[in-house]
């Protein structure tokens, strides 16, 4: 009886592929401070598990500081000159990655652009499913990068239409636009909200008769009206001029120009997200959005989570299960 791998090895063997050129496929898995990245030039003869247990992989490899190759056909690249250097000797005709975290694919994707490698992108939920194919049952940077290239090579993994488990439509430029912005919003909240905790806690002391404020509303002046009196931006005649406190310390008074910057920038950054999410890109996502009446922020969210679409569809069309299937 002929077993899965060798009738998956007949299947690939059919595909008919230049002897003049050969394409050396290069699966990304990214990390914090590098990338492991998996070199193939064709899918391996035996199963995948076997294939991944004979690589002479370097003991430790994850301890050792350096770019460098850690097995038969992987590399570790660090975020800096020379992993860039070591990617562009590796000779790549594509890359395959998945989208993950802004600050940290951004770096491989800006230098693959400049070495001007073809990028192909592949969901999570498609990475998952090729590597519960593959066998693979401890999810690792190494399995990861070795399913990422195979996917490019395996043919049980297109659809119908022979076309290859890839992301289609995806503006990786405009939707990292987005997330972006989203991430520098929402970090600037976060500041915002522990200046606002330490604002409150030496007001208790300095002046409790307004610790309690609300410091989110802004008034016709573009400025919080407590805050700004409190620095001297704006008066504001509903401030007590005497306090049973201690009086405001030049140190709170810090904290406060801290807040209002951090508010600006908050400001700003929704006016650049509701200007990129104009795009026509983004326009029936947007459409959908509109009808539950959502605030840009949480539009901004659900747009960097579901786009694209076609990542939660099988075909074209939404997968259901049912008792007619």
């Amino acid at each position: 009886m002929v077993s899965f791998w060798e009738f998956h090895k007949a299947i690939y063997s059919s595909i008919t592929i230049s002897p003049y050129f050969t394409m050396n496929i290069c699966g990304l898995d990214v990390s914090r401070n590098w990338a492991i990245v998996c070199i193939l030039s064709s899918f391996p003869e035996q199963s995948p598990t076997q294939f991944f247990k004979q690589l002479n992989t370097e003991k430790d490899w994850n301890k050792i500081k350096g770019s460098r190759q850690i097995n038969d056909c992987m590399y570790r690249l660090e975020c800096n000159k020379s992993g860039i250097d070591l990617l562009a000797s590796l000779n790549i005709s594509e890359i395959v990655l998945e989208p993950t975290g802004y600050w940290y694919s951004g770096f491989w994707v800006h230098a693959a652009e400049k070495l001007g490698i073809k990028l192909n992108w592949i969901s999570h939920q498609e990475l998952a499913k090729s590597r519960g194919h593959y066998k693979f049952k401890n999810k690792s940077d190494l399995s990861d990068a070795l399913s990422l290239a195979l996917v490019w090579f395996d043919p049980s993994a297109r659809n119908e239409f022979g076309e290859k488990p890839f992301l289609k439509h995806y503006n990786h430029e405009l939707i990292d636009q987005v997330r972006r912005l989203f991430f520098e919003r929402e970090q600037q909240d976060k500041l915002k909200g522990s200046l606002a905790n330490q604002i409150r806690q030496r007001l208790c002391l300095e002046f409790p008769e307004i610790a309690q404020k609300d410091f989110d509303y802004i008034g016709v002046k573009g400025i919080n009206p407590t805050l700004g009196h409190l620095v001297s931006k704006i008066k504001h005649p509903r401030i007590p001029k005497t306090t049973s406190g201690i009086g405001v310390s030049d140190y709170t008074r810090l904290l406060i120009n801290d807040y209002l910057v951090h508010y600006q920038r908050i400001f700003t950054a929704e006016l650049s997200l509701t200007e990129t999410m104009q795009h026509t890109e983004f326009k029936p996502y947007l459409t959908v959005f509109n009808q539950f009446g959502f605030g840009i922020v949480l539009k901004s969210l659900l747009l960097i989570h579901c786009y694209p679409l076609d990542r939660f569809l099988l075909n074209g069309v939404p997968y259901r299960t049912g008792k007619h299937d």
